[in-house]
């Protein structure tokens, strides 16, 4: 079985040559997961080399009539041979597909076919749309700086309050005090007002709370770091469906960066991002284990050796509690799954022009002589399974919507190295940071 993807004037189509049993079936169910983008209406197999087709097969393309229909497209197949179309008629099949007998047929049937216009502005890696004005600002509690360099106590814990439809990132966790929630601390994300958590137990499973939960008053939540985001997004960024491949959250911020520069004059360096992507491989550093405790362990060995002489050649270096409490994976994972999140960026050398460095290391860890970046970047990012079609122009609440609707695989703390394509982010610039 051999698949070939590709797109012609803007039509989505998969060429199978071989036979579509179990195997190869399987082979096109991960196709379609990774080529398929919200921006595919109708969708298109070419089966002129397929020879053979069983039950699994029209499995298949009964699956993907239905993801199809639920955006009022069409699933269309074209140059079938006489066996698998004898396979589809006793199946019922060819009642819900349409049929042609050319691929120029089935291209020219397609309501996917771009304008020269369209075609043009799809050459564009990326596009920025404005949806709002005014100014927005951060509300934070805890120093991010100070929990990297251990210098956390269990009284920095605090009581975290909940404000309704709002965006937020931090490190906390769910219970009834402090006491019950000390070890395990882990990565957080509030997603337009719905709460996922992943506990620092090392099972690396998240927990989710809706909006209505949150605002019933029962959930506690408890934390030593949280970002809280206030005000409008003003931008989405979108990058075009047609331009798939190897784009990473890094390169992403880098983009934003610069159309910041040019665009916005009172540009700060600091902005927030709501963001849904299809995945093309997560890389992730997740707290696993208690930072309260490795924070301990630091300051017991300083005390140690507070009496040791070094060498003159000693290098110094920094040692990140966050990193000795965290574990990276840089496996490329769920390929195709749906990923939608919320963090903030720093462009170190422009904020520090526009805020002190006592507030930006409460958001921001600054580079060291051993790790050198320009670009700080803290996302959380849940990946989703089975996410039903969404044609809301409106991202955050697409976002919401997903959430509810969507199956809940796990929830990181995403590198910027992780790639991802499909790409819808609205931004918030930020003017002003307030630490409480």
């Amino acid at each position: 079985m051999e698949i070939t993807v590709s797109r012609v004037q803007g039509n989505l189509i998969f060429t199978i040559n071989g036979r579509m049993d179990g195997f190869g079936s399987q082979k096109v169910t991960e196709s379609l997961q990774t080529s398929l983008c919200d921006s595919d209406i109708d969708i298109i197999f070419d089966l002129k080399q397929m020879d053979y087709i069983s039950s699994a097969g029209l499995r298949v393309f009964q699956e993907i009539y239905r993801k199809i229909k639920e955006r009022n497209g069409k699933v269309i197949v074209c140059q079938v041979q006489d066996f698998p179309l004898g396979i589809m008629k006793m199946g019922g099949f060819l009642q819900a597909l349409e049929l042609h007998t050319t691929l120029e047929d089935a291209i020219s049937s397609s309501r996917n076919n771009l304008s020269l216009d369209n075609q043009k502005k799809s050459e564009l890696k990326f596009t920025f749309e404005e949806i709002g004005q005014g100014t927005a600002s951060l509300q934070v509690l805890g120093n991010l700086t100070n929990i990297e360099e251990g210098k956390i106590t269990d009284d920095d814990i605090q009581k975290l309050l909940y404000t309704p439809e709002k965006f937020e990132i931090g490190i906390g966790a769910v219970g009834t005090n402090k006491e019950s929630v000390k070890n395990i601390l882990g990565n957080m994300v509030i997603l337009n007002g719905d709460m996922l958590w992943t506990p620092a137990d090392g099972n690396e499973t998240a927990d989710f709370f809706t909006g209505d939960i949150m605002e019933g008053g029962e959930i506690e939540r408890f934390g030593i770091f949280q970002v809280t985001h206030l005000g409008p997004f003003q931008y989405i960024l979108t990058l075009q469906a047609e331009n798939t491949g190897d784009h990473s959250i890094n390169g992403l911020a880098e983009e934003i960066s610069r159309f910041a520069e040019i665009n916005c004059p009172n540009f700060s360096g600091v902005w927030v991002m709501s963001m849904k992507a299809t995945i093309e491989g997560i890389c992730s550093s997740d707290i696993t284990s208690s930072l309260i405790t490795a924070a301990k362990t630091k300051q017991n060995q300083q005390h140690e050796e507070g009496g040791v002489k070094h060498s003159l050649y000693r290098i110094p270096t920094r040692e990140s509690i966050i990193e000795a409490a965290s574990e990276d994976n840089l496996d490329n994972r769920y390929l195709g799954e749906t990923l939608i999140g919320f963090g903030y960026g720093v462009d170190l050398k422009r904020a520090k022009g526009y805020f002190s460095p006592d507030t930006l290391e409460t958001i921001a860890i600054m580079p060291s002589p051993m790790h050198h970046y320009d670009l700080f970047l803290n996302i959380n990012g849940a990946v989703l399974r089975d996410v039903p079609w969404n044609p809301s122009r409106d991202l955050n609440l697409q976002i919401s919507q997903e959430l509810k609707n969507g199956s809940l695989v796990t929830m990181h703390h995403l590198l910027g190295i992780t790639k991802i394509r499909n790409v819808s982010v609205a931004i918030s610039f930020i003017s002003s940071i307030s630490v409480k």
